[in-house]
């Protein structure tokens, strides 16, 4: 009788597993799905070529969320999205806003007392397209985008662009005219 019992509870078990994995499948609501490091790096490396917010437009929605003169610019994938981080500071205050670069939608807006003054980044004249620059660094090395900074390198605008592949690259870019200034490969 034991052995009748068992059967037939192992079996009302698996018939309860296969009624509730067929539920589950035929169920309409999003599923989550687990990737492998590699494969969100494909994801992430993929779609550099898709149009982006400039950085002009990245800094005025910046500047709707907080005030302040800019002090620094980073493009970055974060959480297989690229995400602008803009710096403002002013009155005392320092501004971190970070935005989706292909939406602008603004992921988080975080106000800090400004512990020390950065210089600021001026903006008088149309950048090069970072977009165009990301692409142009590509060519120029052998690796696929990373991360992007706008600096002011001693009144010289400048995009210093991290490319990841076989080896590491370091790409500055003049941000007014697109001219390549520098390239760094790391081993």
């Amino acid at each position: 009788m034991k052995k009748v019992g068992v059967g037939l509870l192992a079996g009302a078990i698996t018939l309860g597993g296969v009624y509730a994995a067929t539920a589950f499948a035929n169920d309409d609501t999003p599923k989550a799905t687990v990737t492998t490091g590699e494969e969100v790096k494909q994801k992430q490396t993929s779609n550099t070529n898709e149009e982006i917010l400039s950085i002009e437009e990245a800094i005025k929605i910046a500047q709707e969320e907080g005030k302040g003169n800019v002090t620094d610019v980073e493009l970055e994938w974060e959480r297989g999205n690229l995400v602008y981080h803009v710096e403002l500071q002013g009155n005392g205050t320092e501004t971190d806003v970070e935005l989706n670069a292909k939406t602008g939608e603004v992921f988080k807006v975080k106000l800090e007392k400004e512990d020390d003054q950065d210089e600021e980044i001026t903006l008088d004249q149309k950048l090069f397209s970072a977009n165009e620059a990301i692409q142009l660094a590509e060519k120029e090395a052998d690796g696929k985008f990373n991360e992007l900074q706008l600096d002011d390198d001693h009144g010289t605008l400048i995009y210093d662009i991290e490319l990841e592949g076989k080896q590491e690259a370091e790409i500055k870019i003049d941000a007014l005219t697109g001219k390549v200034l520098e390239v760094e490969l790391d081993d």
